[in-house]
């Protein structure tokens, strides 16, 4: 594996992580939500993030959401 490749993989997973604390807080905030438009706007973007997450660490699989 080239160099410039190993140093991404960390970022990839430091990226990964961000993207699923993000999910993890519009599902929050969606469960805590009165407007239900606003609801399931922010329960779209908890699923992209997470779908995102897992592309950039495709080895870690998909990690289970809340819903």
């Amino acid at each position: 594996m080239p160099n410039h490749a190993i140093q991404l993989v960390p970022k990839a997973s430091a990226i990964a992580q961000r993207l699923l604390a993000h999910a993890r807080l519009c599902e929050q905030i969606a469960l805590e939500c009165c407007n239900e438009a606003t609801a399931e706007k922010l329960k779209r973007m908890a699923r992209e993030c997470t779908r995102a997450a897992a592309q950039m660490a495709p080895g870690r699989g998909t990690p289970p959401t809340r819903h």
